[in-house]
């Protein structure tokens, strides 16, 4: 793959007609340009002043004058424009710069997106389980008025200094559903922006198993999908699946998505809500980003699955029963008391884990580790050397006191 493997698929080999532009105004004298503040593949984004009202705004450029780019960019400034939503960011005017190139005026924001904060782990777990419910809320505002995002990533989700969150980049939204929406009628789902044959929309390792194939009827459950692999990337801090196009072949492999396996502190609940929403099969997802929301702001509140935390306890309590039949290996040994542990953290209650755990914490096992075997050699091979030494100081002190004797007239 010749883009970054982290980088938006786009589709190819197709020529479309120049996108007709309505409405667009002649680039006012009002902004004042300031630095470079992000570019992509399409364009960039430059600080700048509005003059006439007083602020900073942020305006986005055409980098490449070419008709798939300018279909994407005039859709991701209408669609951006008309999802009036805190979290989406506010387009304030769509219009032609002195080069006849398009740009728009946006909010500036000031933050960092999610891809930068996931290494830095510069918020808490809960603070950023918090942002991802609004992020759901968000998505399912645009999917009330029949917008499919299908590029959600950590790097489209912008966290704000103030704790504003906010969802970028709306270039290959598409209008979902057979009839258009309130005022999306005139955006449509345009052909230069709709997958051709061997070609993906959306970037590898969050497009969901229906993307990946291109099927035509995509509805908000794809972004589902997308939302529950940044949420395990939230919680096991590293991706459910890997970089470019590797990560396709392991959308459709169906791959465990707990990330308990990666990050043991995870409770189950945050488990059972990542497989759902990562289903390989559609219908086996939340039915909305807005059930998602709700499922992961459940466990926020404070509320847990107690039948699943019994049922989980009782099948570690099965392994530790398991592993203590094998406790004369010292693995197995070590093994029974951390599954015994895992059962009475699921399940206080469980008396019958609290007792095993107290039965192998006092039985050590019946065959002494090899490390510790090497351990005690060791040891055993430093007491021999000093007790030579010693004995050899000894010898060498006598001998030589022995003359001292004689000279002071001792026989």
């Amino acid at each position: 793959m010749s883009r970054h493997d982290d980088e938006t698929l786009h589709e190819h080999d197709h020529t479309e007609p120049q996108l007709e532009v309505r409405g667009v105004a002649a680039l006012p004298s009002r902004y004042t340009l300031g630095e470079v503040i992000g570019r992509g593949g399409m364009g960039e984004v430059m600080a700048a002043r509005d003059e006439q009202i007083g602020r900073s705004v942020a305006i986005k450029r055409l980098r490449q004058p070419d008709p798939e780019m300018l279909a994407r960019f005039l859709r991701e400034a209408r669609v951006q424009g008309r999802l009036e939503h805190p979290a989406v960011v506010p387009v304030h005017e769509l219009a032609y710069d002195e080069a006849n190139q398009p740009f728009f005026v946006m909010k500036h924001l000031t933050g960092d997106t999610l891809a930068k904060v996931l290494p830095q782990r510069k918020f808490t777990t809960q603070q950023l389980l918090r942002a991802f419910a609004e992020i759901c809320l968000a998505i399912e505002f645009a999917h009330t008025r029949g917008i499919v995002h299908r590029d959600l990533k950590p790097a489209n989700i912008m966290l704000g200094d103030f704790g504003e969150v906010y969802v970028l980049d709306w270039g290959i939204a598409r209008v979902a559903g057979d009839e258009p929406r309130e005022s999306f009628e005139d955006i449509g789902t345009s052909p230069t922006i709709e997958t051709s044959a061997g070609s993906i929309l959306g970037t590898p390792g969050y497009i969901s198993p229906e993307q990946i194939r291109g099927e035509a009827d995509l509805d908000g459950r794809t972004d589902v999908y997308a939302l529950g692999c940044i949420l395990f990337e939230i919680l096991a801090q590293r991706p459910l699946h890997p970089r470019g196009h590797a990560g396709i072949a392991s959308a459709l492999a169906d791959v465990d998505a707990r990330p308990s396996l990666h990050a043991p502190e995870v409770p189950p609940e945050l488990d059972k809500i990542c497989v759902r929403a990562t289903a390989s099969d559609k219908h086996d997802r939340y039915e909305s980003a807005r059930s998602l929301s709700e499922a992961v702001q459940r466990y926020l509140d404070g509320n847990r699955d107690l039948a699943l935390r019994k049922q989980l306890a009782s099948d570690e309590l099965t392994a530790a029963r398991t592993a203590l039949e094998s406790s004369h290996l010292p693995a197995q040994h070590t093994a029974a008391i951390r599954a015994a542990a895992r059962a009475i953290a699921l399940d206080p209650t469980e008396r019958e884990a609290v007792e095993l755990v107290g039965h192998l914490m006092l039985q050590p096992p019946k065959q002494v580790p090899p490390e510790v075997d090497r351990e005690l050699a060791r040891l055993d091979d430093e007491e021999l050397i000093k007790s030579t030494r010693i004995g050899l100081a000894a010898a060498i002190s006598a001998a030589l006191f022995v003359p001292i004797l004689y000279w002071m007239g001792f026989r």
